[in-house]
């Protein structure tokens, strides 16, 4: 959630629809953003890591810089493929 919260501001703000019922809509360059971001949270590999880091590093500079500063530092802890690669016992 911190990461909608810091990054959010980043981008362009949704934009109201003509009626009252109908949902705002999204900007894409956020829509992009949070699912390159959830890719890069899933890689399986590091070569596939590596790869979608590229990807989410052409979006917004303040935003992928705070997430890199901030969250990226722990991708150990984060990050599926690193994840997977820890022995969990099923209790």
């Amino acid at each position: 959630m911190n990461i909608l919260a810091n990054c959010w501001k980043h981008f362009p703000k949704d934009q109201p629809r003509s009626t009252a019922r109908a949902p705002n809509v999204v900007d894409p360059k956020w829509e992009a953003f949070l699912k390159d971001w959830a890719s890069l949270m899933d890689s399986a590999t590091e070569a596939e890591y590596t790869r979608c880091l590229t990807q989410f590093r052409t979006h917004s500079k303040a935003a992928t810089a705070y997430v890199e500063d901030t969250w990226l530092k722990w991708k150990e802890k984060l990050i599926r493929f690193w994840v997977d690669t820890i022995l969990h016992f099923e209790v």
